[in-house]
């Protein structure tokens, strides 16, 4: 537990300390941009400054061209006095879905692949490249930047949708680049050791379903941020950027479906399919009614936090622990995602679902908690059943007694008094065999039920019969339930007769899942079976109560000088 407090609160501070670093960010680099112009063809003239842009397409900084092929861009920049640094070494960060040269007015600076004229001869470049700039060519005034460009590799729903430009001093593009990303590689470690905990938890010790659903989840999420990353830290070719947003669009998918999963399961919600088969569809809805890898992300996670707040807000309504906090984590998350549609899947998502993470941490570790303490109660409750069992076969008046009879026997007839002494031997080898163990089949019991009656048939010089009547030998019942209700019969009724026959049948109802055992002992003289205020009865009802929950009933009725005792319990063989 100590542990996941630990990660719990390095995810906070990381979330916090990643908040701030993305208010701190500085926007100024995009505003050195003034103006972008597109020409489909190829012509080496066109990298001149002196260029007429008459026939040119002009378009934002982030579209390119729907056209297929080669062509060329320019961007106007305008450096002002306060840029004009040459003590610092300044840089294009340039990211571009094609193979493109890069010219600074008509200065060749640097290439990315190779620009081809189809597909077989374009080397596709990386995914975003960071060229120097000479700080000879870095002066007061306005620069065109040409980029001539092919993207025979590139896929047609991306084409004209992916193209950023950035300038600035090297220091601080790679510092904006960067540095940014350092946060998340710390969470990720931070997400993928609780991931493995809750993992391990649920192996060895708490197989509920909410445990390893947010297992999962903290995997996926892991997932999600190296797939966010793997652009800045390792890079790739251009070509492969549709794969990389069909693996985050799936991934963004997976944790939107396992989010309201996870509290449907951690509340222990009634109607679990219907809430299941209600989120699938809203979430599902959401990711085929969208358009666009952003749009659809947005709408995703969205559509996720909406039914979770449905979700967290009828467990709160039932009073379950914990859905207060989670509650108000999800509406501000929610709020933070409506507000920021577009960027909050690339800037707010990792901190704030981090922090969320942090409160569904910290709920599970006080779920946790609580069931390792009714667990050690009922270890503790199932030690005493234990002990109560002996006890109440072992008491001193009834061993007093019983000695006194194998003296009596001894003097009067040895083969008497061997028999007894044989059956109260069976007796306590079946005690010692059942005694910590929490349930033994039927055929256990009526065992050591047919040795108690074979005592007390010695004891009472009479004959006691147990008659089983559609016995399933292999059902499973918690142990000395029957023999503590025969021990009842015995202990509380004065029987005259010479044979007294007990009958205990079993009644299956497999469409309910339930079966019944009930016993009928025989009542003599107005004496009957204490109707449930005695330790007997008391033992009964914690042995049920250890075994089935509150998935059982016990039942006592006289009816026509018969005592009948009835306990209803799960269906299991």
């Amino acid at each position: 537990m100590a542990m996941v407090r630990t990660v719990s609160n390095l995810l906070l501070v990381s979330c916090l300390l990643l908040l701030l670093s993305l208010s701190l960010r500085a926007n100024s680099l995009e505003a050195t941009v003034e103006e972008v112009y597109f020409k489909i063809g190829d012509n080496e003239s066109w990298k001149q400054p002196t260029l007429v842009h008459q026939d040119w397409r002009k378009r934002s900084v982030n579209n390119l061209p729907a056209d297929k092929g080669t062509y060329w861009a320019r961007i106007h920049i305008n450096i002002t006095g306060s840029q004009n640094n040459h003590e610092a070494q300044q840089a294009l960060y340039l990211s571009v879905l094609g193979a493109y040269e890069v010219y600074w007015n008509g200065y060749y600076l640097a290439r990315n692949g190779v620009v081809g004229t189809q597909t077989e001869s374009e080397v596709p470049g990386h995914i975003y490249k960071v060229v120097a700039i000479p700080n000879e060519l870095w002066t007061h005034g306005s620069h065109i930047i040409s980029l001539r460009i092919s993207n025979f590799n590139s896929p047609k729903q991306l084409r004209e949708k992916y193209f950023n430009v950035f300038v600035g001093p090297l220091d601080e593009v790679n510092r904006e680049f960067y540095s940014a990303n350092l946060l998340p590689l710390f969470i990720l470690g931070a997400l993928i050791i609780v991931g493995l905990y809750f993992l391990q938890v649920y192996l060895v010790t708490l197989k509920q379903a909410s445990v390893i659903i947010f297992s999962v989840l903290c995997f996926t999420i892991s997932l999600l941020l190296i797939a966010e990353t793997w652009k800045i830290y390792f890079g790739y070719t251009y070509d492969w950027h549709y794969v990389r947003l069909v693996i985050i669009e799936l991934l963004t998918l997976a944790i939107a479906v396992l989010l309201p999963t996870f509290f449907i399961f951690n509340f222990k919600m009634k109607f679990k399919l219907a809430w299941l088969t209600a989120s699938g569809l809203v979430v599902l809805s959401s990711y085929f009614l969208s358009h666009g890898y952003d749009v659809k992300s947005a709408n995703l996670l969205s559509a996720s936090f909406l039914i979770s707040i449905l979700i967290v807000s009828a467990a709160l309504i039932n009073k379950k622990q914990g859905a207060s906090l989670l509650l108000c984590a999800l509406i501000a998350i929610t709020v933070f995602s409506i507000i920021f549609p577009f960027s909050f899947h690339d800037k707010y998502f990792v901190p704030s679902f981090t922090l969320f993470i942090g409160f569904v941490l910290n709920s599970l570790t006080l779920q946790m908690k609580q069931t390792q303490v009714e667990r050690d109660q009922a270890t503790l409750t199932s030690a005493h059943l234990e002990i109560a069992l002996l006890r109440k076969n072992i008491q001193p008046h009834f061993v007093l007694n019983t000695l006194t009879s194998i003296e009596q026997w001894i003097d009067e007839s040895p083969k008497t008094a061997i028999k007894f002494i044989h059956a109260l031997a069976a007796e306590f080898r079946v005690l010692n065999t059942i005694s910590n163990e929490k349930q033994i089949c039927l055929q256990q019991e009526i065992a050591l039920c047919e040795s108690h009656i074979e005592i007390m048939s010695y004891r009472k010089d009479k004959t006691f019969v147990l008659k089983a009547i559609n016995i399933d030998p292999n059902q499973w019942i918690p142990p000395a339930i029957v023999h503590t209700l025969l021990e009842n019969a015995l202990s509380h009724n004065n029987y005259i007769e010479c044979e007294v026959v007990f009958t205990l049948e079993q009644i299956k109802d497999p469409d309910k899942g339930i079966t019944t055992l009930l016993l009928n002992s025989p009542i003599q003289r107005n004496r009957k079976p204490t109707q449930g205020t005695g330790t007997g009865f008391k033992y009964i009802c914690a042995r049920l109560k250890e075994s089935y929950g509150d998935n059982w009933r016990f039942e006592n009725e006289e009816l026509n000088d018969t005592w009948i005792a009835k306990v209803t319990i799960p269906l299991k063989t």
